[in-house]
């Protein structure tokens, strides 16, 4: 027997609130709690500290009472990815966490390409302030692949000398 396939143990008989009760203390951990994967009491992960992104938010603001702008969303994910980085080094079975930061991150390359098409010169600008490693679509490696392929056969199609038409 089980609830949302959660296994219950079996020989018992569970009452409406004993079926609950044991389901409750049956899942793992710090499931759909605030806890963190550890379970200890109090050790919740906020996504980002207010003081922290007050300082990201003044730091690449547009404009005066900007909050929302895409490199301002950009820099906030970049931290947020940074701090669930380190979070998943010392946690590395926290999966609801790592599937959060793959989430984050597909969130900021979106972002990230909406920028580059709307403003070339704030994308530039913003992945050098952020340190971001960016692979553009020229560089990628089944192009660089291609790219070597197209030069070698023109080098040895310019090595070997055509033949000579025989006179008939």
């Amino acid at each position: 027997m089980s609830i949302n396939g959660w296994p219950l143990r079996k020989g018992r008989v569970y009452g409406t609130i004993g079926l609950l009760t044991h389901y409750l203390l049956s899942r793992p951990r710090g499931y759909a709690t605030g806890r963190c994967c550890s379970g200890a009491q109090g050790e919740s992960h906020p996504m980002l500290e207010r003081k922290l992104k007050e300082k990201v938010i003044a730091k690449f603001k547009t404009h005066e009472s900007d909050t929302g702008s895409t490199p301002v969303q950009v820099a906030i994910l970049t931290e947020e990815i940074k701090q669930l980085t380190k979070h998943l080094k010392d946690h590395k079975k926290d999966f609801s966490s790592r599937r959060g930061l793959l989430r984050k991150v597909s969130e900021r390359r979106k972002l990230l390409n909406y920028l580059q098409r709307e403003d070339a010169a704030a994308y530039d600008k913003l992945v050098a302030a952020l340190k971001l490693k960016v692979v553009r679509a020229e560089e990628t490696p089944a192009t660089l692949l291609a790219a070597e392929e197209v030069a070698s056969a023109t080098a040895t199609a310019s090595e070997t000398p055509a033949p000579k038409p025989e006179a008939a």
